[in-house]
C-alpha cells in the first residue's frame, strides 16, 4: 500500500447526495459508484484459504496477511478470504470512507476491507486468535492507530478504536542502519575526481628541491604527496578491495581528513614561478603513512585501524611542527577520537537470498521463498539504505558547493522511493480497517463552507467530501434544503475547518460509464459559498485530476 507524506495542506471537497433509493453494497459504500470503483482498480480481491494451515496472502497493491492456521470459529471447507485495499488519498475519496470518528477529524495513512466466508456466509475469529495484517507505507509515523470502520444506511462511514497497532520494522533494522556503513562501488569513490586531478598534476610538473616549473594557479606538490595520491588511486583501482573498509563512505571520511589542508598553490601573475625553491612540508609523510595505516589493514575491522592512526597522532604530537602542522594535528586527534569511539567493524553485507531486491515485490518474494519477516526487511532497508548512498555518490557536480546541494536535494527525493516500512496491526476485527490518529488543526475554526454544483442533466448522483491532502483527512458533505452541499453543522458531525488552507472542491458521479468530475482549488474561508461545474470526462483524464489530491 502506498501511503501520504505531510506536504503543505490541501483540502479537498468531494460531494455526496442522499437518495432514499441508494442500497449499499455488502462491503458497505453506496453501490452508485460501483462501476468507477471497478476501472479504478478498487473491486474486492478474492482468495481461497484452507482452514487447518497457516496463509500468507499478497494483495496486489503491497498488503500482507497473515492467518493463523484454525482461527475461524466453527469452519469447515475453504474459507473466501476478500480484500479491498484503499492505497492512495484519491482511492478512499472514492470508496467515500470519510476519516471521521464519532465527529472527531482523523489523519489516516491507509484502508483496506478484510472480510472471511464459507459459502457467502461470514465466519468470525476465534477469541484467542488474530490475523496479522501489514500496511506497507511510504512515510510511516509513530503515533498511528488502528480503527475499525462502519458505513450508515446512507453509505457515510464512521470509524471507532479499534484492533492493536504494533511495529513491524525490529529493533535490529533500526540499529544497524543509523550508521550506514556500507561498501560502495570503488568508481562512486568520494572525492575520486580531485585525487585522479591531484595525482596527475604532480607526474606532471614534478617538483624538485631544485626548482618549480608549472602553470598557475596549479596545485603543487612534492613526492611524499605525489605518492599519497597514487597510492589512493592504487587502492581504488584494485577490484579485490570491493568489499572492504576502504570501500566505504566512512574510510572516505577519514581520508578526507588526512589529507585535508596541505597543499601548496602558488598565486605568482606571471604564471610562472622560475628557480623558486621547494619549501618541504613535514606534513605530507605523515599523511602517507597514516593513509599506510588503513591500506595495510585493509583485512582488519576499521576500528582496527582507527586506533593504530589514533595512536600514531598522538606520537607525531611530540615532534616539533611549525605551528599550522601542530595545529592541524590537534585537530585530527579529536576527529580521530571520535572514529574510534564508533567502533565500526565490517561494512555491512546484505544477503538477498537469491532475490532481486530492487523488484517492487522483493519483501513478498523474499517471504515467499521461506526467509522469516524481520530477516527480509532487513535485508530490503539495508539495500535501500545502500542504493540511496550509492545514487547520491552518482551526481555529477561541478563544485563542491553544488555537489553537496545536490546530494542533499537527492536524498531527500530519494527518501520516500527508498523506505519499506509497514504498519503492523493484529487484528480480531475484521471488515474497514483504518492507520488513523486523531487531527487537531491549530487554525480551525467555526465556519459553514458551502458548495454549489453545476452537473449533467439526470445525474442521479454526486458524491461529496472535504478532505485535508496535507493530513490525509476528508469530511463527506451532506445536501441542505437549499441544494447546496455543507460539512459542518452545529453539535453534529465535524463544526470546524482549518482557515486559510489551501484545497479543492470536488463533485464525483458515474455516468453512461464514464467518470463525472467537477473539481477546483480553493482556499478555505476566503467564501462562503464556491461554484464548481462537474461534467464527464475520461478515466484517464479523471485519474490524472484526482492524482493532484493524493
Amino acid at each position: 500500500m502506498k501511503f501520504f507524506k505531510l506536504i503543505p495542506l490541501f483540502l479537498v471537497l468531494l460531494i455526496l447526495g442522499c437518495s432514499e433509493e441508494k442500497k449499499p453494497s455488502k462491503y458497505g459504500y453506496n453501490t452508485d459508484l460501483q462501476g468507477l470503483l471497478d476501472d479504478s482498480n478498487l473491486s474486492a480481491e478474492e482468495f481461497r484459504i484452507d482452514n487447518t494451515r497457516d496463509t500468507t496472502l499478497f494483495g496486489s497493491k503491497g498488503t500482507i496477511i497473515s492467518i493463523p492456521k484454525n482461527c475461524f470459529e466453527n469452519v469447515k471447507g475453504p474459507v473466501k478470504i476478500e480484500l479491498i485495499e484503499s492505497l492512495k488519498l484519491s482511492d478512499i475519496v472514492l470508496l467515500n470512507a470519510q476519516t471521521v470518528s464519532n465527529g472527531k477529524l482523523l489523519q489516516t495513512d491507509g484502508v483496506i476491507y478484510l472480510s472471511a466466508s464459507v459459502n457467502d456466509n461470514e465466519v468470525i475469529l476465534k477469541k484467542e486468535k488474530s490475523i496479522q495484517i501489514e500496511i506497507p507505507s511510504s512515510n510511516r509515523i509513530d503515533d498511528m492507530t488502528a480503527f475499525v470502520g462502519n458505513y450508515n444506511s446512507d453509505g457515510v462511514m464512521n470509524w471507532e478504536l479499534g484492533n492493536e497497532m504494533v511495529w513491524s520494522t525490529s529493533q535490529q533494522v533500526k540499529e544497524i542502519t543509523q550508521y550506514k556503513f556500507f561498501t560502495i562501488p570503488l568508481e562512486l569513490f568520494p572525492n575520486r575526481m580531485q585525487y585522479e586531478k591531484m595525482d596527475s598534476i604532480g607526474k606532471k610538473y614534478p617538483i624538485t628541491s631544485q626548482g618549480i616549473f608549472a602553470p598557475l594557479p596549479e596545485h603543487l606538490m612534492g613526492k611524499p604527496k605525489r605518492d599519497f595520491y597514487s597510492k589512493i588511486l592504487e587502492l581504488l583501482n584494485n577490484v579485490d578491495n570491493i568489499n572492504t573498509p576502504l570501500a566505504t563512505r566512512e574510510f572516505a571520511k577519514r581520508l578526507k581528513e588526512i589529507e585535508y589542508y596541505y597543499i601548496i598553490t602558488y598565486n605568482y601573475p606571471d604564471g610562472i614561478n622560475p628557480g623558486h625553491s621547494f619549501i618541504k612540508n613535514p606534513f605530507e609523510k605523515i599523511q602517507l603513512e597514516l593513509f599506510n595505516t588503513y591500506a595495510d589493514n585493509i583485512d582488519r575491522p576499521l576500528m582496527y585501524s582507527d586506533s593504530l592512526t589514533l595512536l600514531k597522532l598522538n606520537k607525531f604530537k611530540k615532534k616539533n611542527f611549525d605551528k599550522d602542522s601542530d595545529e592541524r594535528l590537534d585537530k585530527l586527534i579529536t576527529l580521530f577520537e571520535d572514529f574510534k569511539n564508533q567502533k565500526l567493524s565490517y561494512p555491512i553485507k546484505i544477503n538477498n537470498y537469491g532475490i532481486d531486491l530492487e523488484n517492487p515485490k522483493a519483501y513478498q518474494l523474499l517471504i515467499q521463498k521461506g526467509i522469516n519477516k524481520d530477516s527480509a526487511r532487513l535485508s530490503i532497508e539495508l539495500h535501500n539504505t545502500r542504493q540511496k548512498i550509492i545514487e547520491s555518490l552518482k551526481l555529477n557536480f561541478k563544485s563542491e558547493q553544488d555537489y553537496l546541494a545536490k546530494v542533499n536535494e537527492a536524498e531527500k527525493n530519494q527518501e520516500e522511493s527508498f523506505k519499506v516500512q509497514y504498519y503492523l496491526i493484529e487484528a480480531n476485527q475484521l471488515g474497514w480497517i483504518n492507520v488513523d490518529r486523531f487531527y487537531n488543526s491549530p487554525n480551525a475554526e467555526n465556519f459553514n463552507l458551502l458548495a454549489s454544483f453545476t452537473t449533467p442533466e439526470e445525474l442521479e448522483f454526486l458524491n461529496v467530501s472535504l478532505v485535508i491532502s496535507n493530513q490525509k483527512s476528508y469530511l463527506t458533505g451532506y445536501k441542505n434544503n437549499d441544494g447546496k452541499y455543507q460539512f459542518t453543522k452545529e453539535n453534529e458531525y465535524y463544526t470546524k475547518l482549518p482557515i486559510g488552507e489551501t484545497g479543492y472542491l470536488i463533485g464525483i458521479s458515474y455516468q453512461n460509464g464514464k467518470p463525472i468530475l467537477g473539481l477546483k482549488e480553493i482556499s478555505i474561508g476566503e467564501n462562503e459559498i464556491e461554484n464548481i461545474t462537474a461534467s464527464s470526462i475520461e478515466l484517464s483524464d479523471f485519474k490524472n485530476k484526482m492524482d493532484k489530491i493524493n
